[in-house]
């Protein structure tokens, strides 16, 4: 009788050690250390340094798009610069901590994101994924938070924000300061999308990968370091332009007010 007590404990033992190897938070777990072993070389910090004292403006983090040196982030990450070239430089460091020389190739301004050309091309580059995703898919953002070190960030795909005039992916996980910029991969490690913004706690935004794919389509001749500020402003006159002209086409809902007929609800990004 004691022995079959003992055989018995030891099969609920196994077949509970079993099912936690098994269980989705193992399989999560070793998924994201996967994602992290394989992509960190390809993962970067983003610095815009004032040049008069020094000191680090805006910190972030980039990734590498392109096997000849391409690496993604967002333009708000390297928006000093942009507007103060004179005042500011950017500076790179991979993920060995190591100073890789940069320049800034483009930027939309519209969907917060640049692309910088590293000086020396290193290998290898993430692959974009264009795939439509599965509301509640398991998702992994990468960068740098608050200058601690990379790190990575397990969290689900929710789809486009609802009521948003632009695009943008809800996340839940929690980005951080110095994230913004980096990446976010599915579960086979190609880019799904871009950190951009923390809406609040286990709550975070991301630029939808179709952006990224729009503004690397346009080649990687760098702009003109003097028409930074124009390309600013004439993108912005022309998303503006074509926001307000697809609004004024549409047949605005009314709703009576005393002895007046007023727009009631224009459109879904508009909120009153």
């Amino acid at each position: 009788m004691p022995h079959k007590l003992y055989t018995q404990t030891f099969l609920a033992w196994w077949m509970s050690l079993l099912a936690g190897l098994t269980s989705p938070t193992c399989f999560a777990n070793d998924t994201a250390k996967r994602l992290f072993d394989e992509s960190a070389p390809m993962v970067f910090q983003v610095k815009v340094i004032d040049k008069g004292s020094g000191n680090k403006s805006t910190i972030g983090s980039g990734f590498q798009i392109a096997p000849s040196g391409v690496i993604a982030t967002n333009y708000h990450v390297v928006s000093k610069y942009v507007l103060d070239k004179e005042q500011h430089s950017i500076e790179v460091l991979d993920h060995n901590d190591m100073p890789v020389a940069a320049s800034l190739i483009n930027f939309d301004v519209v969907h917060d994101l640049a692309l910088l050309q590293l000086k020396q091309a290193q290998e290898p580059s993430f692959t974009l994924s264009l795939e439509p995703l599965l509301q509640g898919t398991r998702i992994y953002s990468m960068g740098n938070p608050h200058d601690l070190g990379m790190t990575i960030i397990e969290g689900n795909y929710n789809g486009l924000v609802e009521g948003s005039r632009y695009q943008k992916y809800l996340f839940s996980g929690s980005l951080n300061g110095g994230m913004s910029g980096g990446p976010v991969l599915d579960s086979d490690g190609e880019i799904i999308g871009v950190n951009v913004s923390k809406g609040g706690e286990q709550l975070s935004f991301l630029v939808p990968v179709t952006h990224l794919n729009n503004l690397m389509a346009q080649g990687y001749t760098p702009l003109d370091s003097e028409q930074y500020k124009t390309h600013t402003l004439n993108s912005l006159i022309e998303d503006q332009d074509e926001y307000y002209k697809a609004l004024f086409e549409l047949d605005w809902q009314t709703k009576a007010f005393q002895q007046f007929e007023l727009p009631d609800k224009i459109h879904e990004s508009l909120k009153c």
